[in-house]
């Protein structure tokens, strides 16, 4: 009987030595998107995972907006337009003379890294030359020209191409007090 029992058990070592183990399942592989353009100073990104299931940490979906391109090349005012509460329109200011100047649409922004920016009356030159300098800022997803905290343009889109801020304020004329925004679109030369 021993003999048995010490046979059975040589053979259940050998069959349960034999036994391949099952490789663990391989870790879900998150892959990320490139970070969107930014919106009202956040950049946003999605991911897919392959392999099994897995949830992204939330902190590396969104984040605070980068400018550090804002001071690398050129702008132009592309676009400028006010839209006018009381009457629900908006208006292309850009085009109206009333607002620019032919030779101020050609007019190109060079944001320096110092945060100092220069105003080229490029092109169709005003007369007098409408060239100019000053200083810029961000703080709190707004842009701020020439120190001016007080009025500062909200930027409600911003990429490497392009920009636009926003200004949001009050107009009384004749008794009457108009709610107004602003709209600018600087893009890159």
């Amino acid at each position: 009987m021993k003999k048995i029992f010490g046979l059975l058990f040589i053979l259940s070592v050998i069959i349960f030595s034999c036994k391949k183990d099952t490789p663990a399942p391989a870790a879900p592989v998150i892959t990320y998107s490139a970070w969107s353009s930014c919106t009202n100073g956040v950049q946003t990104r999605t991911y897919t995972v392959s392999g099994g299931t897995a949830t992204a940490p939330a902190d590396s979906l969104t984040r605070a907006c980068d400018y550090s391109s804002i001071s690398t090349g050129s702008w132009k005012v592309t676009a400028d337009s006010v839209y006018v509460a009381q009457v629900n329109q908006t208006f292309d200011i850009l085009n109206d003379t009333a607002f620019y100047q032919v030779c101020e649409i050609d007019d190109v922004y060079t944001f320096n890294a110092n945060n100092t920016y220069n105003l080229a009356d490029a092109g169709t030159v005003c007369s007098p030359d409408g060239s100019t300098s000053g200083t810029w800022a961000i703080s709190a997803n707004k842009f701020i020209w020439d120190g001016d905290t007080q009025n500062p343009f909200p930027i409600v889109f911003f990429s490497s191409s392009k920009m636009i801020l926003n200004y949001s304020s009050t107009l009384t004329q004749g008794g009457v007090t108009y709610n107004y925004t602003l709209k600018t679109t600087y893009t890159k030369l």
